[in-house]
């Protein structure tokens, strides 16, 4: 069997597809052993998509996955457009440059390590958005996340109109400017904690003993 036979375009996943290690499998029961590079266009995955540490360089359009997409430390420099995750998307130090307008992620967003810049406009995080150590300087208006929102040594100046952050939000001391729109679930006060963001250094740190409970 031609080894580029086994997943065609259109093909549709019943379980996690694992490419990692050089050994994939689609529901265990189909070994593959070779080093994945590519895949077929409107592939849909009903559990896993494990790519991480592999070649492959860019995703087929139409791609869904309904678990997680593990993408760290790949090549993969942009995401297809219209693409759905059901669960994490993991793009920890790939060479990712860019993520589609409307990206929705079920679980959560991690995007440590990475180059990318610029977050896109409709942005939907279910879960964590991690931006430790990544090149994002500014996040887009009404950004969604439904858990910790975490910027520690970020390049984040400020925070946007309409952003609602469920779960913890972690910071480096006075790194932020807050704006009056920002929404945080997490904290009962929000006019005390919009003050702590432009108070002086002193304060700063009082907020981060409150995030921490240092």
């Amino acid at each position: 069997m031609n080894k580029d036979s086994l997943i065609t375009d259109g093909n549709l996943v019943g379980g996690s597809l694992m490419c990692w290690l050089l050994d994939s499998s689609v529901s265990g029961n189909i070994k593959k052993r070779y080093h994945v590079e590519s895949l077929p266009n409107n592939l849909t995955v009903r559990g896993d998509l494990k790519l991480g540490y592999t070649n492959i360089s860019a995703l087929p359009a139409g791609l869904t996955v309904d678990g997680d997409l593990e993408l760290y430390g790949t090549k993969v420099t942009s995401l297809p457009a219209g693409l759905s995750v059901g669960g994490d998307l993991d793009l920890s130090g790939a060479q990712i440059a860019s993520l589609p307008a409307g990206l929705k992620v079920g679980g959560y967003l991690d995007l440590n390590y990475t180059n990318i810049k610029v977050l896109p406009e409709g942005l939907w995080v279910g879960g964590d958005l991690y931006l430790i150590y990544s090149k994002v300087t500014s996040l887009p208006d009404r950004l969604t996340v439904g858990g910790d929102l975490d910027l520690r040594n970020a390049n984040v100046k400020s925070l946007p109109a309409g952003l609602t952050v469920g779960g913890t939000f972690c910071v480096d001391d006075g790194q932020l400017i807050a704006s009056e729109a920002v929404q945080l679930e997490w904290i009962a006060d929000a006019e005390e904690m919009l003050q702590l963001f432009k108070a002086p250094t002193e304060k700063a740190k009082l907020l981060h003993q409150m995030l921490w409970k240092i």
